[in-house]
């Protein structure tokens, strides 16, 4: 029944119900159709006024409530009555919705009448008094009954004879016997002030057609028959409290989403033994032991870390804190013997709060919050919070805005964690226990889906459909893109086929975790592409100025037919600037071994020691250009970056890049740049696609790494005096050991330990082979001498230029007669 009337409630009903934060009436009256309650009540009091001279005839025990006009003795009769709203049980701050007063006509004489009931002003009394009868003409008033002039007899008047009210609240047309019913937005307003104010209630003032010879006589709640008894049917909402939506904001230093607050870092919890002990107890727990006391602790599915009280063959103990489940999934996160490894709260950054069709509906900024209000604030546990107050039911998400210099870590509450989850529902994907790493070829790791299909993401965090197709030696694994979600989606898997609904529901009352939110200073690793045209892995900045005359230094030269170093005076300039400056270099023509000063932008420079091939020839001029050969950027190379899997997670080509956005580009600054930004913390290589004809000098190329890095342990290499070219007949390049035994290099990069009895008069040089390089450490030995790298290790904000590459174009350079043997 109220729910009929509920929908038929006039615009009077709608202004009684009070707005909440963040919501709409209309939302409210969804709302109100699925949580309404109702109570019923018997009236606390009852009574009758009777206006007789000289006003002290009530009916406070009779088993009627009178209204109507004169008869009898009395000119006018009117009817009391009041229920105890605040008894009833209806929680503070409830929205009434629907309101019904029920009586019951048992007497009625006189046509049809309008009976209205009125809301009271003033308190009033109801004592013994019992009219005989029909109970038309009242009895003697009681101390404290209500009468026609006195509110509490015979003590209280009233302010107006007959009782003090409002206008009609209801009114209901009576005849014939039976119950009746008020129902209205005036009661539902009277109730709703009784409730928020209880001392207001007086009740109501029950008055019909005050006509001659039309009286109406209602059920008191005297009355002998309990069901005939005056009611009072309420239906309200409960109070819809005000929640709180809240989180933290932490500096996420390994960029995983999970925070090692300061306190999990301070146990310096490690797996013992190196084993993490799972399910020794048959909660699929996870176990650590604490350098700090030797304690065990255990962590749960849930996320419960719990510090273990030994008991045998159970799992209990005290509760540590409640963590992110992915802990549970990812149980290493919790691995540090630093407690300078924390990753704390972070203040003032800024989140929004955002209601489900879109809109912004609060702001908020991290900062410190004394959870335990004790004046003092706990870095560990109150440090980068973040509040929403007052928040009205619904749903809702928290955005964080960006700030510069940071980057959000991938989690439940990053920008695409609402991509990845509805990913995941739709094609129902599932880890089947093993990802298959690089099954495909592609590095990629592998989860199932629903109706047998099979989805890959690659280390780049591409996500593809499966085609079905199996991958082999020649044909790498394909499928069609889903979405590209960021290599954060490959490491973590669990944020794809595990993923976390952003949407945060909110209920009356309630304090709702808004989410985590990890920040880290993203990183950037960037470097140069140059034409290594000597080829000694040092860029040249200034080229030799062959329009300016070479100066042999008297000093040096032949000396008592001896021939002996030479040292050259020449110009080199700047070929951005035209500026131009002298340097030397010093050539043994016999050893061919050199010594230069470096072509940079000081005015001194630095000495680099080399040996000029014999192909460069004895010219000072030739030996000028290879030494200071005009060495340009080069746009258009395309270098990969690799995981510490090996696997391709970022691509960048070379180009110019207007760093000072001054929309000129400065060519020796600007040019030849690759670029990876955003990149999280890791270790990574750096790789340059070859393009033919062109051999990499420097740095080493990735693969031949580790292999000069072992070699120079092993040999400790160094230049000889002169590299000896082609002094076997192979065409080879010359370098010693720490012990001073010779070695060569081939063209084809083949690292020989010579045999002393070839070479030379002996005919073709031999030796035992110790190693297979490539051309780069022909040509440029100081790979060998001081091995360079491509490897870097990325710290939160840290920025990495300086790999630079240098690469030697074979087919138009000084080794071009070597380009078949060059590989």
């Amino acid at each position: 029944m109220w729910f009929r009337r509920f929908l038929q409630r006039d615009a009077r009903r709608r202004a009684a119900i009070r707005p909440l934060q963040f919501e709409s009436t209309e939302s409210l009256e969804q709302r109100a159709l699925l949580s309404a309650l109702t109570v019923q009540l018997t009236a606390d009091h009852d009574n009758t006024i009777y206006d007789v001279l000289p006003g002290n005839v009530s009916n406070g025990a009779g088993d009627y409530i009178v209204v109507g006009g004169s008869t009898g003795t009395a000119a006018t009769r009117r009817g009391l009555v009041s229920f105890d709203v605040a008894s009833a049980g209806i929680p503070a701050g409830a929205t009434i919705l629907d309101v019904v007063l029920s009586m019951n006509l048992a007497e009625s004489v006189g046509g049809v009448a309008s009976v209205g009931v009125h809301k009271l002003l003033q308190s009033w009394g109801e004592a013994g008094s019992d009219a005989p009868g029909n109970e038309f003409d009242g009895a003697a008033a009681q101390q404290f009954d209500a009468t026609w002039l006195f509110s509490m007899f015979d003590g209280t008047a009233w302010a107006n004879a007959g009782g003090d009210f409002s206008g009609s609240s209801s009114s209901v047309s009576v005849d014939s016997l039976g119950v009746y019913e008020w129902i209205g937005g005036g009661l539902i307003s009277d109730v709703q002030e009784w409730l928020d104010n209880p001392v207001l209630n007086h009740g109501w003032l029950i008055q019909g057609t005050e006509v001659a010879n039309n009286v109406k006589a209602f059920d008191s709640r005297d009355s002998s028959n309990a069901v005939l008894r005056p009611t009072l049917e309420i239906t309200y909402e409960e109070p819809v409290l005000p929640s709180v939506v809240e989180g933290r904001k932490f500096y996420d230093r390994n960029a995983d989403g999970i925070q090692l607050s300061p306190t999990m870092a301070a146990l310096k919890l490690q797996f013992h033994l190196g084993k993490n002990y799972f399910n020794v107890y048959g909660g699929q727990e996870y176990w650590y032991r604490s350098q700090v006391d030797s304690s065990w602790y255990y962590i749960t599915p849930s996320g419960d870390l719990t510090k273990w009280d030994r008991t045998p063959r159970r799992l209990s103990g005290t509760l540590v804190a409640t963590l992110d489940s992915r802990v549970w999934q990812k149980p290493s996160v919790l691995i540090s013997s630093n407690p300078a490894a924390a990753e704390p709260g972070l203040n003032g950054f800024t989140f929004e709060l955002v209601d489900a069709f879109g809109s912004v509906v609060a702001t908020t900024s991290s900062q410190d919050l004394d959870r335990n209000q004790d004046g003092i604030i706990q870095e560990a546990t109150e440090r980068g919070w973040y509040q929403f107050t007052n928040v009205g039911l619904g749903t809702y998400r928290v955005r964080e805005l960006p700030t510069a210099g940071w980057t959000q870590s991938a989690s439940a509450t990053s920008p695409l964690a609402g991509i990845a989850y509805s990913i995941d529902t739709t094609f129902g994907l599932k880890f089947t226990g093993n990802y298959f790493e690089n099954y495909g070829g592609r590095g990629e790791r592998w989860f199932a889906g629903s109706g047998s299909k099979w989805y890959y993401v690659t280390p780049a965090g591409d996500l593809y459909n499966w085609d079905g197709v199996a991958a082999s030696n020649t044909l790498l694994v394909q499928g069609s893109l889903v979405a590209s979600l960021g290599m954060a989606y490959y490491a973590e898997p669990t944020l794809v086929w595990n993923a976390k609904n952003p949407t945060i529901v909110v209920s009356s009352g309630t304090v709702v975790r808004g989410g985590d939110f990890g920040n880290y200073q993203s990183a950037v690793i960037s470097g140069r592409k140059w034409n290594d045209q000597n080829p000694d892995g040092v860029r040249n900045t200034y080229v030799y100025d062959p329009g300016r005359p070479i100066a042999l230094d008297p000093t040096s030269g032949t000396i008592g037919g001896t021939s002996s170093s030479q040292t050259y005076n020449l110009w080199i300039q700047d070929s951005q600037t035209g500026n131009s400056r002298q340097v030397t270099y010093t050539l043994n023509p016999a050893t061919r071994f050199t010594s230069y000063t470096t072509s940079n932008s000081s005015s001194s420079g630095t000495t680099l020691t080399t040996s000029v091939p014999m192909i460069v020839g004895s010219d000072p001029a030739a030996v000028a250009a290879f030494l200071y050969a005009d060495e340009p950027w080069l746009n258009g190379w395309t270098f990969e970056l690799l995981n510490d899997r090996g696997f391709v997670v970022a691509t960048s080509v070379t180009a110019d890049r207007d760093f000072n956005l001054n929309t000129t580009i400065e060519v020796d600054q600007e040019r030849g740049w690759y670029l990876f930004e955003g990149m999280l913390p890791g270790n990574y290589t750096i790789r340059e696609v070859q393009q033919a004809g062109w051999i990499q000098v420097s740095p080493a190329q990735a693969s031949m790494q580790p292999t000069i890095a072992s070699l120079q342990t092993q040999y400790g290499f160094k230049p000889g005096a002169n590299d000896s070219y082609n002094f076997g007949n192979r065409k080879e390049r010359w370098l010693k050991d720490r012990t001073n035994a010779w070695f060569y290099i081939t063209p084809a990069g083949t690292l020989f330990k010579w045999d002393q009895k070839s070479g030379g008069t002996r005919g073709n040089v031999a030796g035992t082979q110790i190693a297979q390089l490539s051309s780069s450490g022909y040509l440029n030995p100081n790979l060998l001498y001081s091995p360079s790298n491509s490897n870097v290790t990325v710290i939160a904000g840290s920025v990495i230029n300086d790999r630079h590459f240098g690469n030697h174009r074979v087919i138009d350079g000084v080794f071009s007669a070597l380009a078949g043997q060059l590989q």
